[in-house]
């Protein structure tokens, strides 16, 4: 494991220029709190290794699924509230919002997958905020599934849960909610 923190930071050094013996200890000390927070320093094998890596520790790529749960969130205010007023919104308005939701749910589930392929299935299903991440994409397609195929009065159980996937996905929101439940 040392082995692997020092040829991690070997490599972020020739990225970047780390001038000052401070910024390298502040450096070596995000790699030891992420691995004990559980995201390993892993060396696993394979092209599709290599991509799950890409996406799941680029700090830009790791932005797309908060990015898109806001967007996703936000959809909220262009659906009708309730079945009733399912008429206030046009049929078209109403698709054009599902198929997008449908595609925010596709790109949940990418995410998922390669969170999958990048830490192993058995340690996937040990973190709760893994668990609670698929199962709220897999609750979001399915509302998604069952109110393309009713229309537009289909009753939509999904709203509640779309912020819990940002939750999930943001190490900070997650520490301050395991703070408050506390």
């Amino acid at each position: 494991a040392v082995q692997q923190l020092d040829a991690a930071l070997r490599g972020e050094q020739a990225r970047e220029r780390i001038e000052t013996a401070t910024e390298r200890f502040d450096r070596a000390a995000k790699y030891v709190r992420a691995a004990l927070n559980g995201r390993r320093i892993v060396t696993g094998s394979g092209q599709l290794f290599e991509w799950a890596f890409f996406f799941q520790t680029h700090p830009i790529v790791r932005l797309i699924p908060m990015l898109i749960n806001t967007i996703h969130v936000c959809f909220v205010f262009g659906e009708a509230p309730s079945a009733r007023l399912a008429d206030s919104v046009s049929a078209s308005t109403h698709r054009a919002l599902l198929l997008a939701e449908l595609a925010c749910c596709a790109v949940y589930m990418f995410f998922l997958a390669t969170r999958v392929v990048y830490y192993g299935r058995k340690e996937f299903l040990k973190r709760w905020f893994n668990l609670l991440n698929g199962g709220v994409a897999v609750l979001l397609l399915l509302d998604v599934i069952v109110a393309l195929s009713v229309g537009p009065g289909a009753v939509r159980f999904s709203r509640p849960f779309r912020p819990l996937l940002l939750i999930s996905n943001s190490a900070n929101l997650r520490e301050l909610l395991v703070a408050m439940l506390r």
